[in-house]
């Protein structure tokens, strides 16, 4: 649906202009083309506005899971040789299931005193020295996530988070549902302008909403696409998602 207003000299002027008149690219907020604006759009003399939307498919170049081994014992040395023999189990476990050793990445080594805390978080009697081991757990194939979340399930770890899916051509990808977006929309500019005997001209402007958030879900998990969902990114399988641009563009029109 093109949402399309002209403006004569003898309508009301609105008080919301587009800007200097010249070709640029604002990039605002992604919502669905029939939502971009809530207020009337207004052009001036001798132009049109039309919308347009474009779509493009994401699919992820390799997925993460995160995961953090912990003991609290009395002496820093016994939780840390927990923690040691928790981490050989884990990788053993993995390499199980086809995980290579070296997918395996340790993110984080810590031995720290842990005390107990009261309602008001002051500390209180010393608990104990508390290991941390975390390791982030790299492959390619999204069908093995709940694979992997099992096999550290198994082996005894008591924090996993993931999986998180990394698209590594997120820009391409924007840049292809954008390309197809503004096609569709000189397409509709074209047609409204020969239907009235005229012809299309210059870009003047191309508004792209929320598009810094469009092009910031280069890494996600499925919290994360469920806040994109409403902004123009829907799944379509395990990881793959559907990008969906909308954009108001303003040309100049004339007669032939």
């Amino acid at each position: 649906m093109c949402r399309i207003q002209f403006r004569s000299p003898n309508r009301i002027r609105s008080p919301a202009r587009f800007g200097p008149m010249h070709h640029k690219v604002i990039l605002v907020s992604v919502v669905c083309v029939c939502a971009i604006f809530s207020v009337p759009v207004v052009a001036g003399d001798g132009e049109i506005v039309v919308t347009g939307s474009g779509t493009a498919i994401a699919k992820p170049d390799f997925i993460t899971v995160n995961a953090t081994i912990s003991a609290l014992k009395k002496k820093p040395s016994e939780a840390s040789r927990i923690v040691e023999v928790r981490y050989q189990a884990v990788i053993e476990g993995l390499e199980l299931i086809g995980i290579k050793k070296g997918d395996i990445e340790t993110v984080e080594l810590r031995v720290s005193p842990e005390w107990k805390r009261d309602e008001r978080g002051r500390e209180g009697k010393f608990r104990g020295y508390r290991a941390t081991h975390g390791i982030r757990v790299r492959f390619r194939e999204t069908e093995r996530a709940r694979v992997v979340v099992d096999a550290l399930a198994r082996a005894g770890v008591g924090q996993v988070r993931g999986p998180r899916y990394h698209t590594a051509n997120a820009d391409s990808v924007y840049r292809a549902a954008l390309a197809e977006a503004v096609r569709e929309a000189r397409a509709n500019a074209e047609t409204i302008a020969a239907a009235d005997g005229q012809v299309l001209g210059e870009l003047i402007e191309v508004i792209s909403p929320n598009a810094n958030e469009m092009r910031g879900w280069s890494s996600y998990d499925e919290r994360l696409l469920a806040h994109l969902q409403s902004g123009g990114i829907e799944q379509l399988a395990t990881g793959e998602r559907l990008v969906r641009i909308g954009v108001l563009a303003r040309w100049k029109i004339g007669r032939k």
